[in-house]
């Protein structure tokens, strides 16, 4: 199943509630773009259970991140952008290694496809 409505309500940090809203249905939007052009749906089951994963939790520091002082005024895709390099994502899981290479492995490809897409 490809990066749904629902993972929005897990996003919220309740800080800003209608900036939090908004940030995360354009992140949600980016991540189903990537879903469908990459195909991921076509992946084994375990693979798409790790993208979920990944992108779940990388949405959720998306949006924190838009509504901290450095993330005010910038725009999802440049939020996603400063989050993500060709190195993985932000480290988000110091304690559990097997989920941080997870996120950084899906962080890698969410970067080469922005870099594909000279964005």
């Amino acid at each position: 199943m490809k990066p749904i409505l629902q993972w929005t309500e897990d996003w919220g940090i309740g800080i800003d509630i209608p900036r939090e809203s908004q940030i995360s249905r354009q992140v949600l939007d980016h991540f189903v773009e990537f879903w469908n052009d990459e195909e991921i749906k076509k992946k084994s089951k375990s693979t798409l259970n790790r993208y979920r994963a990944a992108l779940m939790s990388l949405g959720g520091y998306i949006v924190e991140q838009s509504i901290c002082e450095e993330g005010m005024g910038k725009s999802v895709k440049e939020l996603l952008l400063m989050s993500i390099d060709s190195e993985g994502g932000p480290l988000l899981f110091q304690d559990e290694e097997t989920w941080q290479n997870e996120l950084d492995m899906v962080c890698k490809k969410l970067h080469k496809y922005y870099a594909r897409k000279k964005c």
